[in-house]
């Protein structure tokens, strides 16, 4: 398994020209991290190959994900390289050059819905509607899908404790400032859909409160700069 000072030693001629990227354990990823983050993630490879996955995923969707691999089994997501050890100084610029130009292109437009629809590998069908509806200030489609959401999770939802799963009410009416950075998912679309029926003005503050915790959650809040939505423009 190849290490984190073998990974910057690869990145350092790239790192060198290029002032927008950062390496952090494991993670060769865009600055300022705007609504999208975008990395490419250095995957635990057998012996001394390297496996590059590049990722991308709104902040604004909270931390519903750990990780939004890039398709695992879609070809420019999953990269599987074997450096010239034996040449530290080729590695480095073979390798730098390779992830200029052939993983960081599949991931540095995605700054929008839009963007992200060209690279479906990356979505979720289930949740990606409601939060791009948020992004452009189309509450009345958010809400419509935050509901449906709510009403196909179900009236029960749960959580794992040290004595084992236990089983809760659920629903946007149970919905509480308690959840408004809750670790289940279900609890926050529904507090999400619950300020979308009663007071939208609130809306965008939760989503950039959204965006600052999961930075917060993968170690990258010092690059994180809060970004107005098209509609706060």
């Amino acid at each position: 398994m190849t290490t984190e000072k073998e990974h910057r030693a690869l990145l350092q001629p790239l790192l060198k020209r290029r002032s927008d990227l950062v390496y952090q354990e494991r993670f060769l990823f865009f600055r300022p991290v705007g609504h999208y983050w975008r990395a490419a993630y250095f995957w635990k490879g057998s012996g001394r190959e390297v496996e590059l996955l590049s990722l991308a995923f709104p902040l604004f969707a909270g931390k519903f994900v750990s990780f939004i691999w890039g398709g695992g089994m879609e070809e420019e997501a999953n990269h599987r390289l074997h450096p010239p050890w034996d040449d530290p100084q080729r590695a480095a610029a073979e390798f730098s050059d390779f992830v200029e130009h052939e993983v960081l292109p599949c991931i540095s437009e995605i700054v929008n819905p839009e963007e992200m629809a060209k690279r479906p590998q990356y979505g979720r069908p289930h949740l990606d509607p409601l939060f791009d509806a948020c992004f452009y200030g189309d509450f009345d489609e958010a809400e419509r899908r935050a509901v449906s959401y709510a009403d196909w999770h179900g009236p029960v939802t749960g959580h794992w404790t040290d004595t084992g799963y236990v089983h809760e009410p659920y629903s946007i009416d149970l919905a509480t400032d308690n959840h408004r950075l809750s670790d289940d998912a279900a609890w926050r679309v529904a507090y999400l859909a619950r300020l979308l029926q009663t007071d939208r003005s609130r809306v965008p503050a939760l989503l950039h409160d959204w965006e600052e915790h999961t930075a917060k959650k993968f170690g990258v809040r010092k690059y994180w700069a809060r970004t107005p939505f098209p509609y706060e423009m």
